[in-house]
């Protein structure tokens, strides 16, 4: 099968094989692994985040547009602080394609501490709401439910959907 078939297959099984076809010579190869791989993380995430080290390793390429899959495939991806986003970085401020810079700037945001704007936004309104209600302790015991359970849904669909 070839990686855009493997990529269309919506199988987990395929993850390692597209995962082994992002060290290929052929562009066009490691491209379509890329693709891949971010058309599978939607259903296959945990297994699919396997691949962000080849991922990272296959941004060093001269061709832009496989960058490009390669950042698209990376932003679906869990991204830790053990990942070298050192290649990330000098995309995000000097690759030749400006698409490609602002891939690499979503992904930074998405993983560099305080590179956050939206989070932070939401804060300080979070902050704001606090100081109007004064030291009312229950609107803070409510919004910290809400939070633990959205989290607590998002951990059960990514469980399910990796099932």
């Amino acid at each position: 099968m070839t990686a855009y078939e493997l990529g269309e297959t919506g199988s987990a099984d395929a993850i390692p094989y597209l995962i082994s076809m992002l060290g290929s010579s052929r562009s066009n190869d490691v491209r379509l692994a890329a693709s891949g791989i971010g058309k599978l993380a939607r259903r296959h995430r945990v297994v699919c985040n396997e691949a962000v080290p080849d991922l990272l390793a296959a941004l060093d390429t001269p061709h832009p547009q496989v960058r490009q899959y390669v950042l698209k495939a990376l932003s679906k991806l869990d991204i830790g602080p053990s990942h070298s986003l050192v290649e990330v970085r000098r995309i995000s401020e000097a690759d030749e394609a400006e698409y490609n810079r602002v891939w690499a700037h979503r992904i930074l945001s998405q993983t560099e501490p305080g590179a956050r704007p939206l989070i932070r936004e939401k804060l300080d309104e979070l902050e704001q709401l606090y100081r109007e209600c004064g030291d009312d302790l229950k609107i803070l015991d409510q919004i910290l439910h809400e939070l633990s359970c959205r989290k607590r849904s998002k951990r059960k669909q990514a469980l399910a959907t990796d099932a």
